[in-house]
């Protein structure tokens, strides 16, 4: 348990909250942010613009996502972050700084190929990529060499 205290709430305007506070080096750091089953198609106006941190979970699963435009510009996940059962084509937009880390599952979506990854993008657990179009036989191609070394691919 982390001794921060979240003492204020950010209602997304979409009938859900989360908790979170300001730290000193003005970044926006929440408990867990899930937006997951809420048809969403875009995350625009949703989120701050700048940084965030995430002590918990970001889950955005099970909407109509195609793209990560409107994300934060550094997004740091201390937990799993979910994209699954959305329309994603490729992983355009993530934040310039991406650090999960947990797990990142983008299963069961529509990635063709896995592009669009920003210089700074760290995942420290496993990164779930199963049922897509890419297949699985693909998945290693596709994956940047430089994001494979040490790293497990789960494939189903």
């Amino acid at each position: 348990m982390n001794s921060h205290v979240f003492d204020r709430t950010y209602a997304l305007g979409i009938g859900r909250f989360f908790n979170y506070y300001i730290d000193h080096n003005g970044t926006f750091v929440a408990d867990n942010i899930d937006v997951s089953a809420m048809k969403l198609t875009t995350l625009y106006g949703l989120l701050p613009r700048e940084q965030i941190k995430i002590f918990g979970n970001f889950n955005c699963s099970r909407n109509n996502l195609f793209n990560f435009k409107w994300f934060p510009k550094s997004l740091e996940v201390l937990g799993n972050f979910d994209c699954s059962q959305n329309g994603l084509r490729d992983l355009s937009g993530l934040p310039e700084n991406f650090i999960v880390r947990g797990n990142f599952d983008c299963s069961h979506n529509n990635l063709r190929a896995i592009c669009g990854l920003p210089q700074k993008f760290e995942i420290d657990g496993t990164f779930y990529c199963y049922k897509n179009t890419i297949g699985s036989t693909g998945i290693l191609s596709a994956f940047p060499q430089r994001l494979l070394d040490g790293r497990t691919l789960r494939r189903h």
